[in-house]
């Protein structure tokens, strides 16, 4: 009984925090869209540093257009490769470019090759068009 009572809240916990997190998550979605950047960066943050991809996503597109923050190219690769490395491929196109021009890092083809790969192995179109020219 005492491992059901247990169980039983642990579900409930669950469900209540992750529709918080959605609920952060539209919230951003919907004043990032309206160009609130303050308020988005208000709510994806903490998403973000909780491991949301999409969240980290976002935060280093912020970074790297100056949008509601102050323009960092190294911040706006360090969320890239946050979400990256969990497998958004659109941050793993970011990291491509951002390594082909020395943009926020240091310029490193080999680097440049293997994000660009990374997300054209998903069907980054982009993505296998920067592969194609890396080979012309």
């Amino acid at each position: 009984m005492k491992k059901q009572l247990i169980s039983s809240m642990t579900l409930v916990f669950a469900l209540l925090v992750s529709n918080e997190v959605f609920a952060g998550f539209d919230e951003g979605k919907a004043a990032f869209m309206a160009r609130d950047f303050a308020t988005a960066l208000k709510e994806f943050e903490p998403l973000a540093k909780s491991g949301d991809k999409q969240a980290q996503h976002i935060l280093g597109m912020m970074y790297d257009e100056g949008q509601g923050v102050k323009q960092d190219y190294a911040k706006a690769a360090e969320w890239y490769k946050k979400a990256g490395n969990q497998g958004n491929q659109d941050s793993q196109y970011n990291l491509g470019v951002m390594y082909a021009q020395a943009q926020g890092v240091a310029k490193d083809d080999n680097e440049s090759f293997k994000w660009f790969e990374k997300a054209a192995k998903q069907g980054h179109i982009l993505s296998q068009f920067a592969l194609g020219r890396l080979y012309t």
